[in-house]
């Protein structure tokens, strides 16, 4: 009996012995396992949101959390193709040393009571024009996603900005009002007392401002419509104390005025 004891006891005893090893084995296994899992991100970002807490077990390709990175930032800015003659996107420059940069830019918001303003330039031109607006998207970085101001305010996802990209400038132009262009590239001058009909070189059009060559400082452009126009039509302007207000073609008594403008000085227009 005795005998039966100590062989049960040895065995008991190889049991809890083989059952010491396996945990040891999950214990070091488990460890290593430890040891070969991390949590980061590769670059310097802002939590979303996250999945998991302390003391969840998480398996391989488990969604932890979402986060964005805060720098550099990105904005999408959606323009018409005809837009993009009129600022410098990044690429290869032929005749210059080095690739050629990206236009600079100017971002601002409405964020906490006051208006930001971020920095940034013309990152790349994205590969598609959109099928439903025919739109190209630029994409401006902003390499310092805090604000100018003393504060610091970030950008941060979501925000609603004006972006205004920076363009090339334009030599010996004068603007002058969408309705003072007759057709495509004509506008009525008033020289001594006469309207004539002079041709101009239209450069660029925008929605309250066309951009012409052709024409000289203090030149009088009529920007209103006339009933009847003749190239060497008389022509009586009217001013108010010194002031040009507008132009009598025709009879004065049956005739109603027309309005018209005197040029400033052409010079360089920076276009944005």
């Amino acid at each position: 009996r005795a005998k039966a004891q100590l062989v049960g006891g040895q065995a008991a005893g190889s049991q809890a012995r083989a059952a010491r090893a396996q945990v040891q084995i999950h214990l070091t296994l488990t460890r290593l396992q430890l040891e070969r899992t991390r949590m980061d991100a590769p670059f310097a970002g802002c939590v979303l949101s996250e999945q998991v807490d302390a003391g969840q077990f998480v398996a391989s390709g488990q969604t932890l959390a979402s986060v964005y990175a805060t720098a550099p930032m990105q904005i999408r800015v959606p323009l018409e193709d005809s837009q993009l003659a009129w600022f410098d996107l990044p690429g290869p420059a032929s005749g210059q040393v080095g690739p050629r940069r990206g236009a600079k830019a100017t971002v601002q918001a409405d964020f906490a009571g006051r208006q930001r303003t971020w920095h940034g330039t013309v990152q790349r031109l994205e590969g598609q024009v959109d099928p439903v607006s025919r739109m190209v998207n630029v994409v401006v970085q902003v390499g310092q996603p805090h604000s100018d101001d003393a504060d610091r305010m970030p950008l941060m996802p979501g925000t609603f900005t004006q972006v205004r990209i920076h363009g090339r400038q334009l030599a010996n132009v004068v603007a002058i009002q969408p309705s003072a262009l007759r057709g495509q590239h004509q506008v009525w001058l008033v020289r001594d007392q006469m309207l004539q009909v002079e041709d101009v070189q239209v450069v660029r059009k925008q929605r309250d401002t066309v951009y012409v060559r052709g024409l000289q400082e203090g030149q009088f452009v009529v920007t209103s419509a006339l009933d009847v126009v003749s190239d060497g039509m008389a022509v009586t302007i009217v001013k108010t104390d010194g002031a040009v207000q507008s132009a009598e073609a025709g009879d004065p008594a049956t005739e109603p005025a027309k309005s018209i403008e005197q040029l400033p000085g052409a010079g360089k227009q920076a276009d944005e």
